[in-house]
C-alpha cells in the first residue's frame, strides 16, 4: 500500500454548487472515494451519481477533479469548502 498523500478533490453538481475537499488518501481513486463519502455524510449528496467506472470522471454536465497539493496547503483531516452559484463560500 503507498503511504498517504495530500489531494484536492472538486466537485461541481450539474446545479452549479461546488465543492473542494481536502485530505490524505493512498491514490487518486481512494481520494475520491472519501470525498464522497464525506459529501454523503455532511451534504447528502454523492459523487457516485456521476461517477464512472474508471472512478476519476464523471458524466457531464458534472465535473470532477483531482489534483495532488502539498502539505502546507492542507489542513487535518478532509476539509470541505462548499461554494454556491453566486460565488459564497461556506468551510465545514
Amino acid at each position: 500500500m503507498k503511504a498517504p498523500k495530500w489531494f484536492r478533490v472538486i466537485f461541481v453538481a450539474p446545479n452549479g454548487w461546488k465543492y473542494e475537499m481536502t485530505g490524505q488518501a493512498s491514490s487518486d481513486v481512494e481520494a475520491v472515494s472519501l470525498a464522497d463519502e464525506m459529501l454523503e455524510h455532511v451534504e447528502r449528496i454523492g459523487i457516485k451519481d456521476y461517477l464512472q467506472s474508471d472512478g476519476l470522471t464523471v458524466t457531464p454536465p458534472a465535473r470532477l477533479s483531482v489534483e495532488g497539493v502539498d502539505l502546507h496547503d492542507a489542513g487535518p483531516g478532509f476539509g470541505l469548502a462548499i461554494t454556491d452559484p453566486q460565488g459564497n463560500v461556506t468551510r465545514k
